[in-house]
This record gives C-alpha cells, sequence and structure tokens, in this order.
C-alpha cells in the first residue's frame, strides 16, 4: 500500500511539474491506454479484465506519469 501511494503522490507531482521527458513518456503510454479494453474513461477498471488479469483502478493521468508499470504489462 505505501508503494502505491508513492506511486500516486509522483504521477500527481509530475503531473503539476511537468518536464519534456516525463511528458513524452506520458503520451506514449496514453496512446496505449486509449485502445485499452480495461479503460473506462480515465481509469484502468479494476472491474474489467483482459486475458485473466484486471485492471488496477488507477487515475491513467497520474499513473502514466509515475514509475508504476501497466497491470496488463502494455508499457
Amino acid at each position: 500500500m505505501e508503494t502505491m501511494l508513492k506511486e500516486i503522490f509522483l504521477g500527481f507531482k509530475n503531473l503539476i511539474f511537468p518536464n519534456q521527458e516525463i511528458e513524452s513518456v506520458a503520451e506514449e503510454r496514453l496512446k496505449k491506454c486509449h485502445t485499452c479494453s480495461v479503460r473506462t474513461d480515465n481509469f484502468c477498471d479494476k472491474t474489467k479484465s483482459e486475458n485473466g488479469i484486471k485492471g488496477c483502478g488507477c487515475y491513467l493521468k497520474l499513473k502514466v506519469r509515475s514509475t508504476s508499470e501497466c497491470p496488463l504489462k502494455k508499457w
């Protein structure tokens, strides 16, 4: 749980104080998220699954700016 909170805060910090490298990575990650079957609006929907793997429930604008990984290993 502590690691997840750190990831959320890191994503939030990177959203508020963006830098070019992080934004470039976030943009590429979001492209993959937008075509994902477990995405609902701006969330990785934990009620949906793909190949038996459920979404994580994270807000994508923060997740793509953190150091965490996609639960489906798409990035």
